[in-house]
C-alpha cells in the first residue's frame, strides 16, 4: 500500500501525520504511574483551545469490517477512549473508559468474554495517562478483536517519514 497527504504549504499535512504518528506510540506506550505525561501536544496557535483535550477520531478497515478507535485526552490524562467495529453493518462497543465524576468507568462488550477479575485487573493497570491497550500489554488477556485492532493502529499505520528522518533505520524497522 501507498499514501500520499498533498496539499498547500501550512495546510495541515505534517499535522495530520503527527497525529497519526502519536496514537502509534500512544497505544503502545506503557506508563510508570500516574505523574507522567501522555505525550499530547495541544494546538498551539489558538490560546482558547490549548487548555482544552484533544480528541483523536480513526475509522479504518481491517478484514473489510470497519473499526472506529475514539481517544479524547489532555497532557495529563485520558478522558475518554473507545473502540467500536462493524460488523455486518452494525455498530458493536468492544470497550470504552470514560472519565466522569466518580472517576473513570471501564465497560467491556461482553462477547469478549472478561470475567470480573479480568476487569478488574485491568482496570487497574489502566492508569489516568495511559491507553487500555498499553495496560492489556501488561496482562494475558486473550482479547482477539482488540488485539486485532492495536495491530492494525500500531503496525499498520506506516511512520512519517520527514526530511530528517534516519531512513537506514526506518529501512530496517519496516523489513523486520
Amino acid at each position: 500500500r501507498f499514501a500520499m497527504v498533498l496539499g498547500a504549504n501550512a495546510s495541515g499535512k505534517s499535522t495530520l501525520l503527527s497525529a497519526f504518528n502519536f496514537i502509534k506510540f500512544f497505544i503502545k506506550d506503557l506508563k510508570k504511574d500516574n505523574s507522567q505525561k501522555t505525550g499530547v501536544i495541544p494546538f498551539a496557535f489558538d490560546d482558547s483551545i490549548t487548555s482544552q483535550p484533544s480528541v483523536f477520531d480513526l475509522e479504518y478497515f481491517l478484514d473489510d469490517v470497519m473499526y472506529d478507535y475514539h481517544l479524547e485526552l489532555t497532557s495529563h490524562e485520558v478522558i475518554a477512549e473507545a473502540l467500536s467495529y462493524y460488523p455486518n453493518n452494525r455498530k458493536v462497543m468492544l470497550f470504552e473508559r470514560r472519565k466522569d465524576n466518580n472517576g473513570m468507568t471501564l465497560s467491556f462488550n461482553s462477547s469478549l468474554n472478561l470475567q470480573d477479575v479480568q476487569k478488574q485487573n485491568l482496570a487497574v493497570r489502566c492508569l489516568n495517562n495511559t491507553s487500555l491497550f498499553s495496560a492489556k500489554q501488561t496482562l494475558n488477556l486473550p482479547m482477539p478483536l482488540v488485539d486485532s485492532a492495536m495491530v492494525a493502529l500500531s503496525k499498520d499505520i506506516m511512520q512519517e517519514i520527514k526530511p530528517q528522518s534516519d531512513l537506514f533505520a526506518y529501512a530496517t524497522n519496516f523489513l523486520h
